[in-house]
């Protein structure tokens, strides 16, 4: 009978061991697909990241040419502004008369009728924010 007992212990010291490791290998099993899993979706996240990284490159260059094209009608019209373009009489006369300038003096350095000067001056007196 004790022959058994020994059998029988050892069995039940089997059984144990073997759950132990049958654990570790679904364990390791699982642990290798989690892995799989993460490579792929890292792989997937670099293409996107790639991929994102071309068409801002691509967005960069097209605001740089805009850029460009907007610099350079700004300097056109820069040039068409100080290349000595008359302004208009009433814009000059508006001048004179809010650097304080009598509507005489004004209207007789520009060469208007003083009546013209002294409606231009009312109208741009009402039409300045108060």
């Amino acid at each position: 009978m004790n022959g058994n007992w020994a059998a029988m212990n050892w069995r039940a010291v089997d059984l144990p061991a073997a759950a132990v490791i049958l654990a570790v290998v679904f364990f390791l099993a699982a642990l290798r697909k989690q892995r799989a899993d993460t490579t792929r979706k890292y792989s997937e996240l670099l293409s996107i990241l790639r991929s994102q990284r071309e068409e801002s490159a691509i967005e960069i260059g097209r605001l740089a040419r805009d850029v460009q094209v907007l610099e350079q009608s700004r300097l056109g019209t820069e040039e068409a502004c100080t290349s000595g373009l008359p302004r208009s009489r009433r814009a000059q006369a508006i001048q004179l008369l809010r650097a304080g300038m009598s509507p005489e003096s004004a209207a007789s350095s520009l060469g208007m009728a003083t009546a013209e000067m002294r409606l231009i001056s009312r109208v741009s007196r009402l039409l300045e924010p108060r």
